[in-house]
């Protein structure tokens, strides 16, 4: 992102100011590729360790001086360079995001107006290569008392008597394939009961995980601090939801705490972060009531044997 916005920001140029748009997918779509969450996790981690001189989704500015992995010290560079190691996963790109732009651009409209009009409550054959042995995968979308709503992956053996949530990285993996040889529908399996066994059980098995409810890194540790100087879980509870809130200006009152609290902690300053912690507290957001599950509705199936 930063190095499309630096095609046209660049010094030397002869404009004063220029407008970077940023399109973002549909809601729905966007719920299942996590596309925005994704963006705000990587400007989260790069503001907290070499900071940023420009707004890319309207969060503040945070200029700071940084020495990092370029430090003098070998041990101390070397330590920097290890923790941003393990903080790289949030800098990885979704493979499964890539193959459906890929997809997109080199379909056909003809190819585009086949899958629109695939029905629900279809059902594929997951590709023999795979080393999975899950029989049955059930794709579909929970809603949620908030209204809001997500989509949701679940596993389940051939009698439709074990189902259970299934991570969406793994579903993918397993039904990701370029095998493209179509076959005759010759599933046995009693379809009906499948979908019939999730809307009943799924309720009771999902659970309401917005991706905003992600936490990087920086905020963890935050989190972590407040456990540490004996919140109550309560208040833990209320500091996550301001960590994780969509309201602008929260938002951007959390990410200048959040800075606030690292800095003071990085340079030794324990006492003053516990300050800027108990003014935090003043201001924490009410918890909501419960969020429940309203219904989880089937979408496609998918079966490992095709007979």
């Amino acid at each position: 992102m930063i190095q499309r916005n630096g095609r046209i920001n660049r010094l030397g140029s002869l404009f004063k100011e220029i407008e970077v748009m940023n399109m973002v997918p549909h809601k729905e779509l966007n719920q299942f590729l996590g596309l925005v969450s994704k963006l705000e996790d990587k400007i989260s981690l790069i503001q907290a360790t070499i900071g940023s001189d420009s707004s890319i989704l309207g969060e503040e500015i945070n200029s700071i001086h940084y020495k990092g992995i370029y430090d003098e010290d070998s041990a101390l560079a070397t330590k920097e360079y290890e923790r941003l190691e393990k903080e790289a996963d949030v800098f990885t790109d979704d493979e499964y995001v890539i193959d459906l732009k890929n997809f997109y651009e080199t379909a056909s409209e003809e190819q585009l107006n086949a899958l629109r009009k695939i029905p629900t409550h279809k059902w594929g054959v997951i590709d023999q290569s795979k080393a999975s042995k899950i029989p049955v995968i059930l794709f579909t979308k929970t809603e949620f008392s908030s209204g809001d709503s997500q989509f949701t992956f679940f596993r389940n053996n051939e009698n439709a008597e074990a189902i259970d949530l299934l991570l969406a990285g793994e579903a993918l993996q397993i039904l990701r394939s370029s095998d493209k040889t179509r076959q005759i529908d010759q599933i046995s399996l009693n379809r009906k009961e499948q979908f019939n066994r999730v809307i009943k059980l799924g309720p009771q098995i999902a659970r309401y995980d917005r991706d905003s409810q992600r936490l990087t890194p920086s905020q963890n540790e935050i989190l972590e601090e407040a456990r540490l100087a004996n919140w109550s879980s309560v208040d833990r509870e209320k500091l996550q939801k301001l960590l994780t809130t969509r309201n602008i200006f929260q938002e951007r009152r959390a990410r200048k705490f959040t800075r606030e609290i690292r800095e003071l902690i990085k340079e030794g300053k324990k006492s003053q972060a516990e300050d800027v912690f108990n003014s935090i507290k003043k201001t924490l957001p009410d918890i909501q009531e419960e969020i429940k599950v309203n219904s989880v509705n089937p979408i496609f199936g998918f079966v490992r044997e095709n007979k």
